[in-house]
């Protein structure tokens, strides 16, 4: 599926629209910062945001993706996991035991 089929559907992201179109009215610069569980449409919208606003636009932008986790982040969030007995304790587990190797 490319692109243009998958934003197809996007909906119900007016006000995160409305306020990325709010930024190109400010006189400084700025930087757009998403943070999220997975899943949640980060990706799409940055996805529809660069074809129906930066594209046609000409609007100058850079997505910079920071997959990796740090140390103290996978730390932090295996104290919770554990605390809450959930489930992805274990996969933390393996991110950490990763960086270690």
């Amino acid at each position: 599926m490319n692109t243009a089929e998958r934003l197809q559907h996007f909906k119900d992201r007016e006000a995160a629209i409305a306020a990325f179109d709010r930024l190109w009215e400010r006189d400084t610069p700025w930087i757009l910062s998403l943070t999220g569980f997975s899943g949640h449409g980060k990706s799409t919208l940055l996805d529809w945001l660069e074809a129906n606003r930066c594209r046609p636009h000409n609007l100058p932008y850079a997505l910079i993706s920071l997959g990796e986790i740090a140390r103290a982040d996978l730390e932090f969030a295996l104290k919770v996991f554990t605390a809450l007995e959930l489930p992805y304790a274990a996969w933390v587990q393996e991110k950490l035991a990763a960086l270690d190797s």
